[in-house]
């Protein structure tokens, strides 16, 4: 790792504190979050969490792209305002983030690595704030592309429903739901044309009982299954080695 290391988390309530701008987009990431020498040396990195968790889910995938010579410039996570956000709202966080980024680094492009309920929010992002104009690759990792049966009681997904509101967003049954957003993301072709996407996901994922093919995407480059579970999806060891391999385009098979 170049100079430094995964700095350790500062109160929760500086949610600005470790992004080089102000404003709402908080987060991490850069080189001064990480000690490294200023500049990007490849196509930058923003990593996504999911429903009830934190930018600082991903230290372990940043210390990865550093050890593998990625810049501090390189390696960035937003931080949503809420623990179970809307996916409007990350469609708004998400543009502000991916924007104060692209101004700091003079890049017009970001890769995106998305985990559970960030999956579909930067999938709104992109549909709604055509933030897909800025995406080069999308991970996918254990997102509910195609919804889940047990989002159509919102008390099991443990949020309430509102309009649309995470639990309504991900309701299986959404194309039998007038102007349902998750009916209009799932259009041909579900992923973005200019954008590279790739899915992840568990073979033991309990979340998908009933929906295992949701994280699927109908023209993703690879849709890759690892024999693990939701959390292990994205923090497991072999599920790392798979997410670095997709970023640092040395992907094998898998």
């Amino acid at each position: 790792m170049q100079g430094g290391s995964v700095s350790a988390r500062p109160d929760r309530n500086s949610h600005d504190s470790r992004v080089p701008w102000n404003g709402h987009a908080g987060g991490w990431g850069g080189a001064a979050y990480f000690g490294t020498s200023a500049g990007v040396t490849r196509t930058p990195v923003v990593f996504v969490h999911g429903n009830r968790s934190e930018a600082d889910a991903w230290q372990a995938h940043a210390a990865d792209l550093l050890c593998a010579g990625a810049s501090g410039d390189d390696v960035w996570a937003v931080e949503f305002s809420s623990r179970t956000p809307s996916h409007d709202q990350m469609a708004a966080e998400l543009e502000a983030f991916v924007s104060a980024l692209r101004a700091h680094t003079g890049c017009g492009e970001v890769d995106i690595v998305a985990h559970s309920l960030g999956v579909t929010g930067v999938r709104h992002w992109m549909a709604t704030r055509d933030g897909d104009e800025h995406v080069r690759r999308f991970v996918s990792i254990a997102g509910a592309n195609h919804g889940l049966k047990l989002a159509t009681s919102p008390a099991r997904f443990g949020v309430s429903s509102g309009p649309f509101g995470p639990a309504q967003f991900l309701r299986d049954d959404y194309e039998r739901v007038p102007a349902h957003p998750l009916a209009k993301l799932n259009e041909p072709p579900e992923v973005p044309e200019g954008v590279t996407a790739f899915t992840v996901r568990g073979r033991r994922d309990r979340l998908f009982a009933g929906s295992r093919d949701s994280p699927l995407l109908a023209n993703a480059e690879r849709n890759i299954l690892l024999d693990t579970g939701h959390l292990g999806s994205k923090n497991g060891t072999r599920a790392r080695a798979v997410v670095l391999s997709l970023l640092t385009g040395s992907a094998g098979n898998h």
